[in-house]
């Protein structure tokens, strides 16, 4: 967790880039992501999250939240990519309202 209003900088600095290089690494490897208790305001971590959206089409984002909207996620993640790859789609991102600590979802995973 790198607490600053200067995450983007930091993250690409030793040794903050091995973590988000080995976090793209780790999201390469899957199909489904699920996100609780997170806002979407850090842009590193979306930007990691709109390129594993980005890569494939089946690609799927699951977000625990009590209150969020998919177009309020789509949008920050839009914004992490190029104007021309922003190729995310409305059906790769999912909201579910869960209050966290929730041991049903964790048992439907």
């Amino acid at each position: 967790m790198i607490l600053t209003d200067l995450k983007t900088r930091y993250t690409e600095q030793y040794p903050f880039r091995i973590f988000y290089h080995e976090l793209d690494c780790e999201l390469s490897h899957e199909s489904q992501v699920v996100v609780g208790g997170y806002s979407f305001g850090d842009r590193p971590l979306n930007r990691a999250l709109a390129l594993f959206l980005s890569q494939d089409t089946e690609n799927r984002l699951i977000v625990w939240n009590p209150s969020g909207t998919r177009d309020a996620y789509l949008n920050r993640l839009r914004k992490q990519l190029p104007q021309d790859e922003r190729a995310i789609s409305a059906n790769q991102v999912s909201v579910e309202h869960v209050r966290l600590p929730d041991a049903d979802a964790l048992r439907n995973l």
